[in-house]
């Protein structure tokens, strides 16, 4: 093989460590970009702000809180945020609960209402008696925490609360100190106690509806007459409480 010949053949083999190093410094380039462009994703979405970010709460939680905000404040979608998370249990679906709170409006930063000073409020964590917005951003936090909860203009909170100080427009600032909870009873357990004669006559279904007869030929009392049919087992009732019912 002649020397010009062997210049020839080697010529394509020089050339593949050459491509080889192009490519892997293209790799790596692009390993580059992209671990770069996920970093910068990841910061974006963790600097994602609380629509509750512009809202300051302090205070003890066994005290009435301070709200602070630059007026107006206004969300496009109910938002909430634990302020103070609690250590007792975490509050569930259908449970009764008695809390403190404080009611401010978004536009104007006036207090509306507070049971700081009063009696505290009490609510069921059921959508169906209770304002689902309210009922959501509870369900899950814990007993002695603080939670703020603000309500947007479209879920027609502020609507309902008819008062001449809020328009329908505004948002609704909560800040909820959940107190007490408790499950309430499906339905009346206890010893049967057998009625007065002349009195109605109740039966009552598996699931605990009651269906009352009412006696013929029997006068109405002129005066109330209560009589207990089924005799429960646990504390008593005292005046001042708040109690919840099947009826």
């Amino acid at each position: 093989m002649t020397a010009g010949s062997l210049r020839d053949s080697s010529l394509p083999r020089s050339d593949f460590p050459v491509k080889a190093a192009v490519v892997r410094r293209f790799v790596v380039f692009l390993l580059v970009v992209s671990s770069a462009l996920a970093a910068s994703i990841g910061v974006a979405v963790a600097a994602t702000p609380s629509p509750l970010a512009p809202v300051t709460v302090s205070g003890d939680v066994a005290a009435k809180p301070t709200v602070t905000f630059k007026k107006p404040f206004a969300v496009k979608k109910t938002a909430n945020k634990v302020v103070t998370a609690g250590t007792g249990a975490a509050l569930a679906q259908g449970q009764k609960i008695t809390f403190d709170y404080v009611l401010v409006n978004g536009r104007t930063g006036k207090e509306l209402e507070t049971s700081y000073g009063n009696t505290p409020g009490a609510m069921t964590l059921d959508a169906g008696k209770t304002a689902k917005q309210l009922v959501n951003s509870l369900v899950g936090t814990n007993l002695g925490g603080r939670v703020a909860v603000a309500i947007a203009p479209k879920d027609g909170l502020a609507k309902k609360l008819k008062s001449k100080t809020v328009k329908t427009s505004d948002t609704l600032l909560f800040v909820i100190d959940p107190k007490t909870v408790r499950t309430p009873l499906p339905k009346a357990t206890g010893d049967a106690v057998a009625p007065v004669a002349g009195l109605p006559t109740v039966a009552v279904a598996a699931d605990g509806k009651p269906t009352i007869t009412i006696p013929q030929g029997i006068t109405a009392p002129a005066t109330l007459v209560t009589q207990v049919l089924i005799k429960g087992t646990g504390p008593v009732v005292t005046a001042g409480q708040t109690v919840t019912v099947h009826y």
